[in-house]
C-alpha cells in the first residue's frame, strides 16, 4: 500500500506512525540490512564504534548514506516535517 503524500501528515497526526512507505526496492532494502549486519559483525566487540555505528549509520555506510539522500524518503517525510 502505497499513501498518497497529502494524507501522509494526516495519518502521522492521528496514529503517531505511517506504515507502510515504499521508498527503496527489496533488493535495495536487502543491501541495506546486509551492509548494517556486517558492519555490527565486525564492530562487536569494539563498544564505542558499536555506538557510533548505532548512532551514525549514514556517517559509516555508504548504503544507509544513500538511503538518507533518496528522493522517495525526502518526498514521504516532507509533509510530516515541512
Amino acid at each position: 500500500m502505497t499513501l498518497a503524500l497529502e494524507t501522509i501528515a494526516d495519518v502521522y497526526s492521528q496514529d503517531g506512525f505511517v506504515f507502510p512507505i515504499d521508498v527503496i526496492s527489496e533488493a535495495e532494502a536487502s543491501a541495506t540490512q546486509a551492509d548494517l549486519e556486517k558492519a555490527e559483525s565486525e564492530l562487536k566487540d569494539d563498544p564505542a564504534k558499536f555506538a557510533l555505528l548505532r548512532a551514525y549509520p549514514n556517517h559509516l555506510i555508504p548504503s544507509f548514506d544513500k538511503l538518507t539522500r533518496n528522493e522517495n524518503l525526502i518526498n514521504a517525510v516532507t509533509p510530516i516535517l515541512g
